[in-house]
């Protein structure tokens, strides 16, 4: 520091005062001389925040005075027109792309799906009362204890193959079947019968005998003894063909039966086959 004021000294001719002075006065000119750019870029920084927040107060002020001169009126998104539309504050751009919208079949439940819809505006939206359409409600099952439960009931002697199949474990084959014999029988007369076709399980079976019935009354087709030939009587489920020509032989010697169960008395015919037999004979 002596050396520095001892060169201005002998640079300037100061005297030991004025060299102090100098000393001092040379840092306060330097911060004076390159404040000036700082304070400038400070002010500048400054203006622009105060701009700014002008700016957002008159957008603020904009937006409210526009919000306020639509009027309140109420809305049904789903069949107001372009003319309503735009009656309600609503762009004529925006109020196309909602019918648009709601044509390609949009559905608008609540504001948020407005939103949805480009370009929409926003303070529209909130100032508008609208009626949305209703959320779709899914109806609550009935309680299994409150569902009518409907019974399938076929007359076994009148379905056809299209109602048998209605019947659970019955196809096309076992529908065949069943009728087939049902017309070799001449009618069933004991759902025990079904037992008797062919491919009938048990499970089949039973499901069978909860969704058919045999008609009180009913009356199968009958053979007659003292007219039916040989074919006719080899032709049913429960006679063979030997039994048919001993049933013709005894018809030979002994004439004409006086009643159905005279049957009984023919020998090689077995009782039990006899007694399922009857309900289709006649004299």
């Amino acid at each position: 520091m002596w050396r520095v004021k001892v060169l201005i000294r002998a640079a300037f001719g100061f005297s030991r005062t004025e060299t102090t002075g100098f000393l001092l006065l040379l840092p306060l000119s330097l911060v004076i001389l390159f404040s000036e750019p700082v304070y400038r870029n400070l002010l500048e920084n400054a203006e622009a925040t105060i701009n700014w927040k002008v700016r957002d107060s008159i957008m603020t002020y904009i937006l409210s005075k526009r919000a306020a001169s639509i009027p309140t009126v109420t809305i049904d998104l789903q069949t107001a027109d372009l003319h309503q539309l735009e009656s309600s504050g609503l762009r004529s751009v925006i109020a196309s792309r909602l019918i648009h919208f709601r044509e390609a079949g949009g559905i608008i439940r609540s504001r948020a799906d407005l939103l949805k819809i480009y370009g929409m505006d926003s303070t529209w939206t909130v100032k508008t009362n609208f009626i949305f359409a209703r959320p779709m409600r899914k109806e609550k099952a009935a309680p299994a204890s409150h569902l009518q439960k409907v019974q399938l009931s076929l007359d076994i002697n009148l379905a056809d193959s299209i109602q048998l199949l209605m019947i659970k474990g019955v196809g096309p084959i076992r529908a065949r079947r069943i009728i087939l014999f049902r017309e070799k029988l001449g009618g069933f007369v004991n759902m025990e019968q079904l037992k008797e076709v062919y491919g009938i399980d048990s499970t089949t079976l039973k499901n069978l005998y909860r969704s058919s019935f045999i008609s009180q009354g009913f009356d199968p087709r009958k053979i007659s003894l003292n007219r039916a030939s040989w074919e006719e009587f080899s032709a049913h489920p429960y006679l063979t063909r030997k039994e048919a020509a001993a049933l013709l032989a005894y018809r030979t010697q002994h004439g004409k039966f006086d009643s159905v169960r005279q049957i009984l008395t023919v020998r090689l015919l077995q009782e039990e086959r006899l007694l399922r037999l009857l309900p289709y004979l006649s004299l």
